[in-house]
């Protein structure tokens, strides 16, 4: 008597979500942007915490802090999946299937990098709050002023243009038309 089996598709579907997880995890400008001054304001706040002994209550804020940076993050997640789902995408190495121009895209063309922002400058009150709650500690005080304002300008010099001129060789139309609406940051344009 011989039994058969029937192959199962298992080996497909593994190696799909590993060609796929290949793919998303590349290591893109923005992630190694974010992934820099995260490091930097990491720092800053383990010398501080390891320099100081802070009281109850600068802990209990700088941790208010840290969930507002969290929820933050989750605004970014939730912005990139419905990007993804849409079938838009503006990392250089993924070609995008359309522009994405609806929800938080109608206000800025940018907006999970201006969470990023928001998160770099909630990091940087944190380590500003822990540095000035004793004595000012001057070496938290410099990366607090410092981090955000070089995250900025490494996101619109180097990162944003990039995926634009990616934006604007898929979608050459669409795209001229959607940045004469929509700023880059924050805001409409208004045309006239």
């Amino acid at each position: 008597m011989t039994v058969s089996y029937e192959r199962k598709k298992y080996p497909e579907t593994v190696s799909s979500w590993k060609r796929r997880v290949q793919r998303d995890l590349q290591f893109s400008g923005i992630f190694t942007c974010d992934f820099l001054a995260s490091l930097a304001h990491v720092g800053a706040g383990i010398y501080l915490l390891e320099v100081r002994r802070l009281p109850q209550l600068v802990l209990v804020e700088m941790g208010a802090l840290v969930a507002i940076f969290l929820l933050l993050h989750a605004a970014k997640i939730a912005m990139i999946l419905f990007l993804e789902r849409k079938g838009g995408d503006a990392r250089e190495f993924v070609e995008s299937d359309r522009l994405v121009t609806e929800g938080v895209y109608k206000y800025s063309r940018n907006p999970v990098y201006l969470i990023s922002i928001a998160q770099s400058v909630i990091w940087s009150l944190m380590l500003l709050r822990g540095a000035l709650a004793t004595q000012p500690e001057p070496v938290s005080i410099a990366v607090a002023l410092i981090v955000p304002v070089i995250h900025f300008l490494c996101i619109d010099r180097w990162i944003i243009p990039r995926e634009e001129a990616a934006l604007r060789r898929a979608h050459p139309q669409t795209f001229a038309d959607y940045s004469k609406r929509v700023n880059r940051w924050l805001g409409w344009r208004t045309l006239g």
